[in-house]
């Protein structure tokens, strides 16, 4: 919940997004932006347990009491937790006692151990293509990259005659990169 983060600054766009669905949204995040607080409408609430580097344990300590105080402050119908597959597997005991279903996105090549714990105790996880989650299980669900395009758009034609091509990103079947250059050169 930072507009100001260099990777996950679109999430405050998500949460106004999910909030006319859910008659209460309640976020728990390791920061908030300063402005970040101003306009949000009354069904969001954002706590934050405010993440310190180099402070692992405290952090968790801190993480886990605002949990266990927020599940016993609210009736949870579901938690969603965004590319935080730590988080999401050390809140799986609270949540699973509570029979509150557990929902994880993610999004990343690297097959962390803690989304293969999630994986075997949790309930769902969502991704965006079979490149995008390194793990095949029937929790998976594959949602697609939900680019905005008023956000991210051309702003300009291609040159024709084109002779050099740069790609930054990964170059794995998902990212379609034939289907780029059939792109550019047609």
């Amino acid at each position: 919940m930072d507009s100001n983060h260099s990777i996950f600054a679109h999430q405050i766009e998500t949460i106004l997004n999910l909030a006319p669905h859910f008659k209460n949204v309640i976020v728990i995040t390791r920061k908030v932006g300063k402005k970040d607080l101003i306009d949000l409408p009354k069904n969001i609430q954002v706590l934050s347990f405010r993440w310190r580097n180099n402070f692992r344990y405290l952090n968790l300590i801190s993480y886990l009491y605002l949990l266990v105080k927020t599940i016993k402050k609210y009736k949870i119908n579901l938690t969603f937790f965004h590319m935080t597959e730590f988080e999401a597997v050390v809140s799986l005991p609270f949540l699973k006692s509570k029979k509150i279903p557990t929902m994880l996105w993610y999004a990343h090549a690297s097959k962390s151990n803690y989304l293969k714990i999630f994986n075997t105790f949790g309930d769902l996880i969502c991704t965006s293509t079979r490149g995008s989650c390194p793990i095949e299980s029937k929790k998976v669900r594959y949602l697609g990259q939900s680019i905005n395009t008023e956000t991210f758009f051309a702003k300009c034609k291609p040159k024709k005659n084109l002779s050099k091509f740069v790609h930054i990103g990964r170059l794995d079947k998902s990212k379609n990169i034939e289907l780029i250059l059939d792109t550019l050169f047609k």
